[in-house]
């Protein structure tokens, strides 16, 4: 069976074996929708991600509710 390589950024690779849990933001109020992701790695440090910005880190923090 063929893998195809889905991320976008190879920014993105380090934090493939990182991250606890992640996140999608959706604005619908904009079209179209503005989006930002948030990664939560193992050691509850934060990461938002925007898609826009070719998924720059434009946050981090050290906890959830931080972010």
């Amino acid at each position: 069976m063929n893998k195809t390589n889905t991320i976008l950024s190879p920014e993105l690779d380090p934090v493939k074996d990182n991250w606890k849990f992640t996140e999608v933001w959706i604005d619908p109020a904009l079209s179209p929708p503005y989006i930002l992701l948030l990664l939560g790695a193992i050691d509850g440090r934060c990461c938002i991600y925007d898609p826009a910005e070719g998924y720059r880190v434009i946050f981090e923090s050290d906890n959830y509710n931080d972010a």
